[in-house]
């Protein structure tokens, strides 16, 4: 039988410090010199429709089942990608 690993504490120190890694550095490569969000205007936009989206998401995902959610983000995706080729 498969044996469950369990932590003392929900979050781990060493956990916290790799996702405050992983930002920093989708931070420092995104807004950085030379980075995919040059303007301040495009990172303002990107993290509304993330402040946005997510709640929604969260609550799709709790109330479709998980073959309706991925026609959902499906969906979702190829809207986006239309908005941006346009």
């Amino acid at each position: 039988a498969r044996r469950a690993v369990q932590c003392s504490t929900p979050v781990s120190r060493c956990g916290r410090l790799v996702v405050i890694s992983l930002v920093g550095r989708i931070g420092i490569t995104a807004l950085g010199p030379g980075g995919v969000l040059v303007t301040t205007r495009t990172a303002l936009i990107l993290a509304a429709t993330a402040v946005a989206g997510t709640p929604i998401g969260v609550f799709a995902n709790s109330t479709v089942s998980a073959e309706a959610f991925g026609t959902l983000l499906g969906v979702f995706v190829a809207i986006i990608a239309v908005l941006v080729r346009s």
